[in-house]
């Protein structure tokens, strides 16, 4: 059996917030509204003032998108999603690309992610890997409910299924903010890579890796040498 790859994926493997971007674009598909970005705004202007917290933040910003796909079909966002990641190719950090060929050859790599469902499929199936957890919202016959069904805001601990059937030896796991925190804290390479002031903290404090986009394709590639 290969070694464990957990990757988050905003600020991580997408150089951004996708989150906000596959709104913005379901805007311009005029699927929701307007009003659904201007709501996630304010979570994000409330976050930097610091009158939430990341993970209040992103739990609100679920639950208003989930909201506007009331009566939508899933099927329309998975694609949408498709569409919108593969014709935006530069989104993405070029240490990914070129690290994961030569990660596959001895690692699984699943994608962990608060982010909904279909945005999680999109990117699993654009980079063909084994598999994610995250975030969904309620579907029933292929139309959304407008119901969350269940959120990784706050708790990436469900990523111990995937350790206990992998094993911890040589798992390495990399994420960039204090929502992370669960699921860094369970493999044997913890990686925080452009990290949140919160998280930068903790992993000083843990005395856990810490790297940027700039860095991460050389400090990858030392972690994989020495595995082998």
């Amino acid at each position: 059996m290969k070694n464990l790859a957990l990757f988050d994926f905003d600020h991580v493997i997408y150089n951004g917030q996708s989150f906000l971007d596959i709104v913005k674009y379901e805007i311009e598909l005029e699927r929701i509204i307007p009003a659904v970005e201007e709501e996630i705004l304010t979570l994000l202007s409330k976050y930097k003032s610091e009158d939430l917290s990341y993970n209040q933040t992103l739990s609100g910003m679920l639950e208003v998108f989930c909201k506007s796909l009331k009566g939508i079909k899933y099927s329309d966002l998975l694609y949408d999603s498709i569409n919108y990641f593969n014709s935006n190719p530069d989104s993405f950090f070029s240490y990914f690309n070129l690290i994961l060929p030569d990660l596959k050859k001895t690692y699984d790599v699943y994608l962990i992610t608060a982010n909904t469902k279909f945005i999680a499929q999109a990117v699993v199936k654009k980079y063909k890997l084994a598999g994610f957890i995250s975030s969904r919202y309620e579907v029933k016959n292929n139309i959304f409910t407008g119901n969350i069904k269940n959120s990784l805001a706050g708790d990436k601990q469900v990523v111990s299924s995937l350790v206990l059937k992998y094993g911890k030896k040589n798992s390495i796991a990399i994420g960039d903010s204090e929502n992370d925190i669960g699921m860094l804290q369970q493999v044997e390479s913890p990686i925080c890579l452009n990290p949140t002031k919160n998280l930068l903290q903790y992993a000083l404090d843990k005395n856990w890796k810490v790297i940027n986009d700039t860095n991460a394709l050389s400090e990858l590639n030392t972690l994989l040498k020495s595995i082998k």
